[in-house]
């Protein structure tokens, strides 16, 4: 009998909620800040993907935030 009355409790819980509403929001890049590689000198290069990809919502909107990583093309540096 406990298991049904903690059903049933879920169930008026979930009922009573506001749903949510997410809206799909083209993402906001930013690009790496660093224009040269710290241990080389090199300059470094833009990846072709999106890294950290996160949905933030504030009291006036959400909004999806992403980053473009960099690379240095150098092999040696070991910053790859």
């Amino acid at each position: 009998m406990a298991n049904c009355n903690l059903i049933l409790k879920q169930g008026v819980a979930n009922d009573m909620r506001t749903p949510s509403e997410l809206y799909r929001t083209t993402p906001r890049i930013y690009p790496s800040e660093w224009k040269n590689c710290p241990q080389c000198g090199h300059e470094l290069v833009e990846m072709h993907y999106l890294s950290g990809l996160k949905t933030v919502q504030t009291m006036a909107q959400a909004m999806t935030i992403a980053y473009r990583p960099k690379r240095c093309p150098n092999l040696a540096s070991g910053t790859r």
